[in-house]
C-alpha cells in the first residue's frame, strides 16, 4: 500500500510528493485535460452501435479518468457500442483509501460502487474490471515499460494487423515529469505509438518542454492548448502516421484470447502448495475456499 498525506479527502502521494488530482475543480481540469483534449465527447457521440472504443493511461491513480470515461460514454455513445479503459499503475491503492477519496466524488455514482466493489490490493498482473454493462476497465498493475510490453501482441506489420489491439486516445496523466520522470520518458511514447494506430490522439495535463520533446521525439505530432486555471498550457497529440518498429518476438499475450477471472475457486489441501495458491487467488480478486482435512494449515508441509 502507497503511503498518502491528506487534505480533506484529497489525496497527495508522499514517495512523489505529489497530488492525484486537484481538490478544486479536479473533474473540470480532467474533462478539460483528457476528455476535450482527445474530443472525446464528439467522437463517442458518433460511433455506430458496433463500435468498440479503446482508451489508454497511463498512471491509474485514484481512478478518476476511468469513472468519468465510464459515466461520459454511457450518456453520450450510442446503444450497443462499448469502452474499453485500460489503465497502468504501478503503486494501487488500498481499498480504504479509494473510499475516502471517493467520499468527495458523490457524482461519479454508481460508477464507484462497481470499482470499490471488486477492488482488492492487487498483486502484479492485469484485471477485468466492470464498470457498467457496456464500459470496463482493463487495469494493468506493474511497471510502466513491462506493462506496455504485455499489451504488445507483437510488432511485426502482420500480427499488428491481424490480431493487434490499438488504441483510439492516449490519457497521459502520471505524476509531475520532475518527481516521475520515467513515466514520461521517450521510450514509453514509442511503446504508446506501437500500440496507436493512424488518427490515435493523445492529452496530457503537462506542457514542459521535456515532455513535448519525448512526445514529438517518439513520432507524435503535439498541439498547445491554453489551460484551465492555473495551468497555462496543455498538449493534445495525434498519430498521423505509425513507423513500426523492427520486428521482435513477445510471448503468447492475454490480449488474444483473454482468460476469464473466476469469481471463485476451492483449494482442497492446506499444504505449502495450496496455501500459496489459495494466496495468489485471493490477491487477485478471487474468493476462496480452503479444505484441509487436518485441524492446522501447513501440517502436509508439501
Amino acid at each position: 500500500m502507497i503511503d498518502l498525506s491528506w487534505h480533506d479527502n484529497t489525496p497527495t502521494s508522499t514517495l512523489f510528493d505529489d497530488v492525484y488530482f486537484n481538490s478544486d475543480g479536479g473533474i473540470e481540469e480532467s474533462l478539460y485535460n483528457f476528455f476535450d483534449g482527445n474530443q472525446l465527447p464528439d467522437r463517442w457521440g458518433k460511433l455506430t452501435c458496433k463500435d468498440h472504443f479503446r482508451v489508454g493511461e497511463f498512471g491509474f491513480g485514484t481512478g478518476l479518468n476511468a469513472l468519468l470515461a465510464a459515466q461520459l460514454f454511457d450518456r453520450l455513445a450510442p446503444d450497443g457500442a462499448r469502452l474499453e479503459f485500460i489503465s497502468i499503475e504501478k503503486y494501487p491503492l488500498s481499498l480504504d483509501q479509494l473510499e475516502r477519496v471517493y467520499q468527495s466524488l458523490p457524482q461519479l455514482q454508481p460508477y464507484t460502487h462497481q470499482l470499490l466493489a471488486r477492488w482488492q490490493v492487487y498483486a502484479e498482473g492485469i484485471y477485468r474490471i466492470p464498470l457498467s454493462d457496456r464500459c470496463q476497465l482493463t487495469l494493468v498493475i506493474g511497471d510502466i515499460e513491462t506493462a506496455l510490453d504485455q499489451l504488445l501482441v507483437s510488432d511485426a506489420p502482420s500480427a499488428m494487423s491481424a490480431a493487434q489491439a490499438t488504441i483510439d486516445a492516449w490519457f497521459f496523466d502520471g505524476f509531475s515529469p520532475a518527481k516521475n520522470p520515467e513515466m514520461w520518458h521517450i521510450d514509453r511514447f514509442k511503446q504508446a505509438l506501437t500500440l496507436s494506430h493512424a488518427g490515435t490522439t493523445a492529452a496530457t495535463f503537462s506542457a514542459a518542454r521535456v515532455v513535448r520533446d519525448a512526445l514529438a521525439g517518439a513520432g507524435f505530432d503535439i498541439t498547445k492548448r491554453p489551460g484551465l486555471g492555473k495551468k497555462r498550457e496543455v498538449l493534445s497529440a495525434r498519430v498521423n502516421h505509425r513507423q513500426i518498429p523492427k520486428p521482435r518476438k513477445f510471448k503468447a499475450p492475454w490480449w488474444v484470447v483473454p482468460a476469464l477471472t473466476p469469481r471463485h475457486v476451492t483449494v482442497i489441501g492446506a499444504g505449502l502448495a495450496g496455501a500459496h495458491t489459495a494466496r495468489a487467488f485471493a490477491e487477485r480478486g478471487v474468493d476462496v475456499t480452503l479444505i484441509e482435512q487436518n485441524d492446522t494449515l501447513g501440517g502436509g508441509a508439501s
